[in-house]
């Protein structure tokens, strides 16, 4: 017990001691600490004034900046840990953090306060000579913005070319930026040639650029030659590589499995199970079966399967026997009408050289149609109907069924068929003949993702981890070799595309010593490419002061099948932080009937950016214009 004691009074001894040492210690900076409190709210008040500057407008950026300056202060002062200053800390503390939870309202009044008083700093830019308004109020506040990134959602018709001109204005005129650090983009020629054009009536040193031909000013061609698009230049060079890709037996033999299963989303008329099955797949070829009852029982699509030949055919068993046909120079006529006869009859195939009709029939290995057909019967009556006129003719017919060319070697069965009725058949089809005709048909599809796979900025690689299916798999396998013969024809013919410019304009970026801007600004936004964006970014971030504005319309993007993606600015507030966005509302254009259909017909698209588009064309007299419904006409 004693020593219990004992060690309780040696304890409380001992903190008297350490407390006394510590009341002393912060005694002796108490003066030091002091200075540095001071300090902190000295800061706090200039940092407070930066907040609260209207004088120019108050970015993104430097909101970030102020607001981690803000949170270090706060953390300095919660480091003087003095008795003597606990009270004055305290109050502080508590004075930056009412500041702080308010900080995206204060910028909020900040920015309201540049717009009024902006608006007067520079009345003679956007005011006439007898000081009338020369924008709308959200045309002035789209011009004003001056945020880090910004984006104007201009609907059709808002004026969007005159606040591209006045933005313009107000930067070299007002804030004397010089026209050389503004780079101005539009996504076509034409675009860009209206807007310089109307720009430098004010503005006579401003240059209006598409991506390419800034592109073209950034890199250092060597010599290299532009495929003249004018000229389908590259179609040709897409013609040559996918011919000679097309002569690895591997890679036919792919092209055959990838042509023959899933080229075309329908299967031969033997594998389906009912007509709804067939119209749902019909569908997806904007086709569907002919309604006319057929007198031999046949069912009939409409001609929506387009031949290497480029005829178009009714079926996918057709297609195939279409294509064997041209491919090794066999002459033939699709559907061509049988002569003298009161009922006309259109045999499948007529082959004019050896005067042969061959009729395909949909007989399943059981010797007849498909259970789903109308009436089975009568189709196999109208099979010897044809059989028994030929011989009354005395012309000849040829018949092949569609499960014997679906079971096994197609290719094979054909060739022995014809063959056997006297017809030469080409076995080896390793001729620039062959592979031409196929380049030809294929070049618009191998040249649209070929200049889509650019676009998009994605490799080989991560497009087959992206697109696993067999489909797209066996598409990428012949893609990947035809890319690599296309390569060495364009460095062997010392050529680039347009791509090839904005790969080697991001790769001049991106190792830094190139022409930096204050302002970039971007028209048809809605029409930019992954590549493009890839290649903004880096001449965005080149400058930390540069200013990105965006206008666009969601509602306006019609250039999706030339490697444009329009989310990148419907997402855009999600792909970069602190994006302020303006929107144009008022249609000057069209008449308010106009505004309201299109409204109508575009908010069905869930994928768009919905907006309150109101028309303020006010020049349509009532009985101009007017709409009917269907139901009314």
């Amino acid at each position: 017990m004693a020593f219990l004691i004992s060690f309780i009074i040696i304890f409380v001894f001992a903190a008297i001691i350490w407390r006394g040492k510590r009341f002393y210690r912060e005694l002796a900076t108490v003066q030091f600490d002091r200075e540095k409190v001071l300090k902190i709210e000295r800061d706090f008040t200039v940092l407070k004034e930066k907040f609260e500057d209207s004088s120019h407008y108050f970015r993104f950026s430097r909101f970030t900046r102020y607001k981690s300056e803000l949170e270090e202060l706060r953390k300095n002062l919660k480091e003087v840990n003095n008795v003597f200053l606990k009270k004055e800390t305290n109050e502080l503390v508590k004075r930056i953090d009412g500041f702080g939870k308010h900080l995206s309202l204060v910028r909020e009044n900040t920015i309201d306060k540049f717009y009024q008083n902006e608006k007067i700093r520079a009345q003679h830019i956007f005011t006439d000579t007898n000081g009338k308004d020369l924008l709308t109020d959200e045309q002035l506040k789209a011009v004003l913005c001056d945020d880090d990134r910004n984006l104007i959602i201009a609907g059709a018709g808002s004026g969007k070319t005159r606040v591209i001109d006045f933005k313009v204005r107000y930067l070299v005129n007002y804030k004397k930026i010089d026209p050389k650090k503004i780079l101005l983009l539009s996504f076509t020629r034409k675009s860009a040639s209206d807007l310089v054009k109307k720009i430098s009536e004010n503005i006579p040193d401003i240059e209006a650029m598409t991506i390419h031909s800034f592109c073209s000013q950034v890199i250092d061609k060597n010599g290299k030659i532009l495929v003249d698009e004018s000229e389908k230049e590259l179609e040709l060079i897409v013609i040559k590589a996918l011919a000679e890709t097309l002569k690895d037996k591997n890679i036919y033999r792919l092209f055959d499995a990838f042509y023959g299963k899933f080229f075309t989303n329908v299967k031969p008329l033997i594998f389906y199970t009912s007509l709804d099955e067939l119209r749902e797949d019909l569908k997806k070829l904007n086709s569907k079966l002919i309604k006319t009852k057929d007198r031999f029982g046949e069912i009939k699509a409409n001609r929506a399967l387009k031949t290497l030949k480029g005829d178009y055919v009714r079926s996918i068993d057709e297609r195939y026997i279409a294509d064997f046909l041209y491919l090794r120079n066999i002459k033939y006529e699709y559907e061509k009408k049988y002569p003298d006869l009161d009922t006309p009859y259109f045999p499948d195939f007529y082959l004019p050289e050896y005067t042969i009709y061959l009729e395909h029939f949909a007989i399943t290995s059981s010797g007849m149609p498909p259970a789903y057909f109308d009436n089975p019967a009568k189709y196999m009556e109208g099979i010897d109907w044809k059989r028994k006129l030929h011989v009354a003719k005395k012309t000849q017919m040829i018949e092949s069924y569609s499960y014997l060319l679906n079971t096994g070697d197609a290719s094979s069965y054909l060739s022995e068929l014809l063959k056997n009725n006297g017809i030469e058949v080409i076995e080896d089809l390793e001729s620039d003949d062959s592979y031409g005709k196929i380049s030809r048909e294929f070049c618009k599809i191998f040249t649209k993702f070929y200049n889509t796979h650019k676009l998009s900025g994605l490799s080989i690689e991560e497009l087959k981890l992206k697109y696993p299916e067999q489909k797209y798999s066996l598409f990428l396998q012949i893609f990947e070799k035809f890319l690599s013969h296309l390569e060495e024809i364009v460095q062997n013919e010392n050529k680039m595309d347009f791509n090839d410019l904005v790969i080697e304009a991001i790769q001049r970026y991106s190792e830094g010593d190139v022409r930096k801007f204050d302002y970039i600004i971007v028209d048809e936004f809605q029409d930019t490419s992954n590549l493009a964006m890839k290649l903004l970014d880096l001449v965005y971030c080149g400058n930390p002061d540069t200013a990105f504005l965006s206008v666009g319309d969601d509602w306006q993007s019609i250039y999706g099948f030339n490697g444009s993606d329009v989310t990148i600015l419907s997402d855009y507030s999600k792909r970069y932080a602190g994006v302020t966005i303006q929107n144009l509302n008022n249609n000057f254009r069209s008449h308010s009937k106009i505004v309201e259909l299109g409204k109508q017909f575009i908010s069905k698209n869930p994928a768009q950016i919905r907006k309150n588009v109101v028309s303020k064309n006010n020049n349509f007299k009532e009985s101009e214009i007017d709409f009917f419904s269907f139901e009314q006409m």
